[in-house]
């Protein structure tokens, strides 16, 4: 891939892969492979990256050493299940947590929201209304995440602003490459 590619793919792809301007990383907690791989294709093809757990630890040693932008999680979880996850998760993390149960009862609802779910969503659900509770969560994104996304906008566009001048200056150069020979040959070489 040449230079010009590299650049190109980074500017038109780095902050432009969600609506939100920077790539939105959800991590799914859920140990029905079935359900789990149909999450993540859904999500995928709404443009979002997705990373896979299918049981607790793993889930939490996930959720705790990346940045997620949200995370689907189940209640129900062989090893840990999803509310000591959450209540370990929130000592450290305020990452927007969408709890996903078979159970749909009251008492399990309160006891997710009060160890700090943000929502939650009874199997089985709509796909549709699982989106628009993503979109909603992420919409209300912590402060933080804004704060990156505009450093991330910022370096792009910077980036994208000297790669046109560059090319600007380059385009003159060749315009008037018998007055500077040695740089024309310099850049035309690498």
């Amino acid at each position: 891939m040449r230079a010009v590619d590299e650049i190109h793919c980074v500017i038109n792809g780095f902050y432009l892969t969600s609506d939100y301007g920077y790539n939105v990383t959800i991590l799914i907690i859920e140990d029905d492979q079935e359900l789990n791989n149909q999450l993540a294709e859904l999500l995928c093809q709404k443009g979002y990256e997705v990373e896979q757990c299918f049981d607790g630890e793993t889930g939490l040693i996930k959720a705790s050493s990346d940045h997620y932008q949200l995370i689907l999680l189940d209640v129900m979880l062989p090893k840990r299940d999803g509310f000591s996850l959450l209540n370990i998760l929130r000592k450290s993390s305020q990452t927007p947590v969408i709890m996903v149960t078979a159970k749909g009862a009251e008492q399990e609802r309160i006891q997710g929201f009060s160890q700090g779910a943000d929502d939650y969503v009874a199997k089985p659900f709509s796909t549709t209304e699982l989106l628009f509770r993503i979109e909603a969560l992420l919409r209300r994104s912590s402060p933080e995440d804004r704060v990156v996304l505009l450093q991330q906008m910022y370096l792009c566009n910077l980036l994208y602003f000297l790669w046109q001048n560059l090319q600007n200056a380059l385009h003159l150069l060749a315009k008037h490459k018998e007055h500077y020979p040695y740089w024309y040959y310099f850049l035309a070489k690498s």
